[in-house]
């Protein structure tokens, strides 16, 4: 992956850790690009999904999930702690008025 310039008459590549956002030869904004990578997004959509209902961590994971888009590495060398898979837990005293904060004593 690359950075490169989102012009397609400029389409100037530069390296990734290029720091800043604006093409240095036209000045319009730059983009990721996958080297030549251009999945069929519904086809991708539907792996996506596929991976979050499977049990393994990796296809689970809210970052690794999404690996067509990262360096490729060996899925021995992959680590997660299940990112970006963080439930929403409904506040049941919610509305209340005087809550008591045990911790705080208050």
């Amino acid at each position: 992956m690359q950075l490169q310039c989102s012009n397609r008459e400029c389409s100037h590549p530069l390296a990734r850790d290029f720091g800043d956002y604006e093409c240095p030869q036209c000045g319009d904004l730059l983009e990721l690009s996958c080297n030549g990578f251009r999945p069929d997004p519904v086809q991708l959509g539907e792996l996506w999904r596929e991976r979050r209902m499977t049990n393994g961590p990796v296809d689970r994971s809210g970052g690794w999930r999404f690996r067509e888009f990262l360096p490729s590495y060996l899925n021995s060398d992959t680590v997660t702690l299940g990112e970006g898979n963080t439930p929403l837990i409904s506040d049941l005293r919610r509305g209340t008025k005087n809550r008591h904060c045990e911790r705080c004593n208050h």
